[in-house]
């Protein structure tokens, strides 16, 4: 029979003192010891990576969520506009008008002429999510929105 050669090999590890562990090594090279505190340090590296990860998509998610309240905003003044003023009249002529100023009033719960701007400002973001690559009415050329991607 053949024997199996002893391995003489010691542990790769530094102690505290500086000097080298004095005990056999196991195939990872460190000794028993030494070997549960390299793969718990593996682990932790291993841990921070995905903790890293886990919040670089939450930010992704609560951008979306963000994006999609903003149009589910827009949509809902749309709606109530529509029941205020009856969907033969423009958005803004219902906004502008004196005779639903109360009820526009009551429905974005801020002064009519922030109501307007609210309005704009949530149509301005709608439209820039839904049309990446429309008209830019400033200067009459194409506007394109640069998408950045991280993996």
């Amino acid at each position: 029979m053949k024997e199996r050669p002893t391995s003489l090999v010691s542990c790769n590890a530094t102690t505290n003192s500086g000097t080298t562990c004095s005990r056999s090594a196991h195939k990872s090279g460190f000794c028993g010891q030494h070997d549960k505190d390299a793969k718990i340090s593996m682990y932790k590296k291993e841990l921070a990576r995905m903790h890293q990860r886990v919040r670089r998509y939450l930010e992704i998610c609560n951008n979306l969520h963000s994006k999609i309240m903003d149009i589910q905003r827009l949509d809902f003044y749309k709606s109530e506009l529509i029941k205020i003023g009856g969907s033969n009249r423009a958005f803004r002529s219902i906004i502008d008008s004196p005779l639903y100023r109360a009820q526009v009033e009551a429905l974005f719960d801020m002064s009519a002429d922030e109501a307007q701007n609210e309005y704009d400002r949530l149509l301005e973001k709608r439209n820039a999510l839904v049309y990446p690559y429309s008209l830019d009415g400033l200067n009459g050329q194409r506007m394109t929105r640069t998408r950045t991607v991280r993996y």
